[in-house]
């Protein structure tokens, strides 16, 4: 896939190799799946999710997470196997300082895990998602670019690595292009890890050709 567009072409680059960056373990990896219900609107420049997440407990004990989330973005629910309390501490920096316009999200469950227990975590959240400071993560008609510093789906610092399957919806003049295996089209695209890594991202513009292939959307 190619964009015609110079500007856009550098960005899609610089964005895949992001993808391409197969994440180096610094910490404990706790979550080891996201399965994501992706609606982008371009033209308001927001998205609607519905995120569940497969935690795993490194520890025993495991009681308390603390994602980066954006702060922007409404709520409507979250849920666990275990039940949870949660709280957004938006005047607060989130714990990843590249996301500038997100928020610590703490979890607490409502009683610790064992360990290597798994327990699913799932959240419904829509809102806006504002333009990141460098100019990347953006949602514009002509242009759509989301990843891990936008804090579009919530996330643990210490570059976790994980693996996830990703539905996008979005008006069918869109192609869309991510890291992993994408199929799709007609405005509905799944996006499948190929291996383990530490971002999500997902690319949409009228201007993607593939070469070789048949078009992505119709």
């Amino acid at each position: 896939m190619i964009f015609q567009n110079g500007p856009l072409r550098a960005t899609l680059l610089r964005c895949l190799r992001l993808v391409l960056f197969t994440a180096t373990v610094w910490s404990v990896e706790i979550v080891e799946h996201y399965d994501i219900r992706l609606k982008i609107h371009p033209e308001i420049s927001a998205i609607a999710a519905e995120t569940t997440m497969t935690i795993v407990a490194p520890e025993d004990r495991l009681q308390e997470l603390v994602f980066t989330f954006i702060k922007d973005l409404a709520i409507k629910s979250i849920s666990s196997d275990v039940g949870l309390s949660y709280v957004l501490k938006d005047k607060e920096p989130a714990p990843s300082r590249y996301a500038d316009h997100a928020a610590p999200l703490i979890v607490r469950f409502n009683r610790a895990l064992k360990l290597h227990e798994s327990v699913r975590l799932k959240l419904i959240y829509a809102g806006e998602v504002k333009e990141h400071a460098w100019g990347v993560n953006v949602i514009k008609p002509d242009w759509v670019e989301l990843g891990l510093y936008s804090g579009w789906f919530p996330f643990l610092e210490g570059y976790q690595s994980f693996n996830y399957d990703v539905e996008v919806r979005l008006d069918p003049k869109y192609r869309v292009a991510g890291g992993g295996d994408i199929s799709g089209r007609g405005g509905t695209y799944k996006l499948k890890s190929a291996m383990r890594t530490s971002d999500i991202v997902v690319i949409g513009s009228e201007e993607a050709v593939m070469l070789g292939a048949p078009p992505l959307s119709s």
